[in-house]
């Protein structure tokens, strides 16, 4: 009986045995999970911090260039109005060239009139 009690008892250490054997085992693997998800997660956070600071500068460069864009506006607004405006002076001038030279014209007939009149 104490010899059965004895097997027992000792068949039921093996069995803690193995089990605690096999925990570490368990815990071994999960061990070695965690570190690769540590690890994985380690990277897509360097990825991630990485894609963000090109976000922020992709940002910060359309800033820049829509401020650009602003005043190439302004100045091609300015370059606009001072072209409509020189275009509205040689307009005028060649008016007034057209008219002197309808003037001038007239004066060089009138002029022939008067010099045929005088022979």
């Amino acid at each position: 009986m104490l010899d059965e009690e004895y097997n027992d008892k000792l068949e039921m250490l093996h069995n803690l045995e193995n089990q605690r054997q096999n925990l570490e085992e368990e815990k071994y693997s999960a061990d070695t999970e965690l570190d690769k998800q540590r690890m994985a997660l380690d990277e897509k956070q360097r990825a991630y911090d990485s894609l963000m600071r090109e976000h922020e500068l992709a940002r910060e460069k359309e800033a820049q260039l829509m401020g650009d864009k602003a005043a190439l506006d302004l100045s091609l607004r300015t370059i606009l109005v001072e072209k409509k405006s020189q275009h509205e002076i040689v307009a005028r001038k060649q008016r007034e060239k057209d008219k002197d030279l309808r003037s001038l014209k007239r004066a060089e007939l009138q002029l022939k009139v008067w010099a045929f009149k005088i022979l």
